[in-house]
């Protein structure tokens, strides 16, 4: 999934400026997202597989997203299509931020990403206001961007560039910056517990290394027992990979080593908003692997995927695995109503409305 290896505003008010208006019919939001399969079989859909992300025209892509509910915004209630939710929201915004964030992304045309947005929303029963409503519900911030990092910058003319979270601790170590860079991107894409998990192994990683140092500098003959470093298997870092659903916890900590792109909404309580408080209700935050592809072909494949999960609730991170193709389009099934409070499933196949 990746080149090498996987990879404050104030309150302003304004309709989110975006196509025909959407409305939910029936008793579920039932709006098909399938679009035209992606077709990967074959002899040239097998051989593709083995090309650098980069270069297939179908790559598979996993896309995460994280829904965090607020106190508050649990006594609230999730929006159904029975009773859904008005929002007045605010323009798509770009936003970089991470370690590396003078990287050189540049914003994209957001007409796209906004009639996504509009579109998933109102699946899961958050629809914008019109004239003929009472008044808001909700106020939304949208943004989108990358979330940047280059450990490898900090690697010696003569050391070679690493590749994976094994190989790029060693770097991420010798700067502190970098160290919180690497674990707010973890809590970004993971929430707070992950990135305190990933905390205290790479803290683990940083102590071994000292006693290994201090160790290699005492008089010859000296007897004493190396302590072990990442990429070794059981290392701090290499036994948190291996810890849970490993698969689950070696790609997102894969993904808070390099660099993604993300899209995120936040919910606030328009009736505090207009007397000057800001009450979080929620924050969705999908996110996905930056290397290999460019941001532009990418975030509306993940709004598309991901948008299943907006405004409702995830107890952790949810993986989603697609494949796409090089314009945009996304294999994904027949959109449905997820039920409140069921647990994901890790590397999710169909997510179902």
């Amino acid at each position: 999934m990746s080149f090498g290896r996987r990879f404050r505003r104030t309150f302003g008010y304004s309709t989110l400026s975006i196509g025909t208006l959407l409305s939910a019919a029936g008793s579920e939001p039932s709006a098909s997202r399938a679009e035209a399969p992606v077709q990967s079989g074959g002899p040239s859909g097998i051989l593709e597989k083995f090309l650098p992300t980069a270069w297939q025209k179908h790559p598979e892509v996993h896309f995460n997203v994280l829904t965090e509910m607020t106190p508050e915004g649990r006594k609230r209630g999730t929006a159904t299509a029975d009773r859904p939710l008005y929002y007045v929201g605010n323009p798509v915004r770009f936003a970089l931020t991470g370690w590396a964030r003078e990287g050189g992304t540049k914003p994209i045309p957001v007409t796209k990403l906004e009639e996504t947005l509009q579109k998933e929303l109102a699946a899961n029963g958050y629809l914008p206001v019109s004239d003929a409503h009472r008044g808001a519900d909700i106020v939304l911030f949208f943004a989108y961007g990358s979330h940047a990092t280059d450990p490898n910058a900090l690697a010696s003319v003569d050391e070679a560039s690493a590749s994976g979270a094994e190989e790029l601790v060693r770097y991420v170590v010798r700067d502190p910056t970098l160290i919180r860079d690497v674990v707010e991107r973890a809590r970004f894409i993971a929430g707070d517990r992950f990135a305190a998990d990933l905390k205290t192994a790479i803290d683990g990683e940083i102590s071994n290394m000292k006693m290994n140092a201090s160790a290699a500098r005492a008089p010859a003959g000296s007897y004493y027992i190396k302590l072990p470093e990442s990429p070794e298997f059981d290392s701090p870092l290499g036994m948190f990979l291996h810890s849970g659903n490993s698969d689950r916890t070696r790609h997102l900590t894969e993904m808070a080593f390099y660099t993604c792109y993300y899209v995120m909404a936040s919910a606030y309580d328009y009736a505090a908003a207009q007397n000057g408080q800001k009450i979080l209700l929620w924050r969705t935050r999908m996110t996905v692997d930056a290397q290999g592809f460019a941001m532009d072909e990418v975030l509306k494949p993940l709004i598309a995927t991901a948008g299943v999960y907006l405004g409702r609730e995830t107890p952790e991170t949810v993986v989603l695995d697609r494949r796409i193709d090089r314009e945009g389009t996304v294999e994904i099934g027949k959109a449905t109503v997820v039920e409140e409070a069921k647990p994901p499933r890790p590397l999710e196949k169909t997510p179902q409305r």
